[in-house]
């Protein structure tokens, strides 16, 4: 490829607005826009990738040192498939052999990005797996597979739509988390929460219609777990739910050595053991 130095500096200016590149993908590649960097690394317009000799990566570039809309198309040359990844290492897609993947920015926002995908007809139908995975599923090179994200929480918290499928476990001492109005989220919204904490966690709903088993409250010890889930009316309901094996107890000692009737006070009837 011909290609033209700047006077100044002696860097690579590429020629036709960068159009094209042919990339010989032998090693895991970070990319860069080539409106503000210089190098061998960097987005065409259209690349023509052959990949050889491992299960290799590209890195795109972070999208918010560009506008919306920004584009690549990527072609695979090779024999074997090449994965594309944001610049947090966020899965975007995989491009097979004899695919072409269309990629641009949707949201620069953040410098990984929302990347939307649309696929070449390589004389099939296919669906991008990376385009189909929400909450509970994660990508496994062009299929789904479940998965069930753990988040320590510290503190209060408002679950909300986004914990679908979401593994929380509660740290700290005494605790109280709002469970949202199970109208709102529908039939089929669940999570799994564990208790891995020193104190109680309390879970209430944030409507005074929802009860949660059947009451308006549900405790959680340390040590305990289950699985929430609602059926998109007003009730929430648990399974699995853990029961700890330790437990504290209050033991009661009085001196009945007098003989006679006695009376104990409330204070003393409290106690689990006599």
């Amino acid at each position: 490829m011909t290609t033209y130095t700047e006077i100044f500096g002696n860097a690579t200016v590429p020629p036709s607005g960068f159009a094209y590149r042919a990339v010989a993908l032998t090693a895991d590649v970070t990319l860069a826009w080539p409106d503000n960097s210089t190098g061998t690394d960097l987005v065409a317009s259209i690349m023509g990738v052959t990949p050889t000799g491992g299960a290799w990566t590209i890195t795109l570039p972070p999208a918010d040192e560009v506008s919306t809309g920004r584009d690549v198309l990527l072609r695979n040359l090779g024999a074997i498939s090449f994965s594309i990844v944001d610049s947090a290492s966020g899965a975007v897609t995989t491009v097979a052999a004899g695919e072409a993947k269309y990629i641009y920015i949707t949201d620069n926002s953040t410098a990984a990005g929302t990347w939307a995908v649309f696929t070449y007809g390589t004389g099939t139908s296919a669906v991008d797996a990376a385009t189909l995975a929400g909450y509970g599923l994660a990508v496994d090179g062009t299929t789904l597979e479940s998965n069930l994200e753990v988040t320590e929480v510290s503190g209060v918290r408002t679950i909300s739509a986004s914990d679908r499928a979401m593994f929380l476990v509660h740290q700290g001492g005494a605790n109280d988390w709002v469970v949202p109005d199970a109208s709102g989220l529908g039939n089929g919204f669940w999570c799994a929460i564990n208790n891995a904490g020193t104190g109680t966690l309390t879970l209430t709903g944030v409507a005074a219609s929802n009860t949660i088993d059947e009451s308006t409250t549900k405790q959680l010890q340390p040590g305990e777990s289950c699985f929430l889930g609602c059926g998109g009316g007003s009730d929430w309901f648990t399974i699995g739910y853990g029961r700890s094996v330790d437990f504290e107890f209050t033991q009661l000692s009085v001196d009945v050595t007098a003989g006679g009737a006695m009376s104990i006070t409330s204070a003393q009837a409290a106690n689990k053991l006599w």
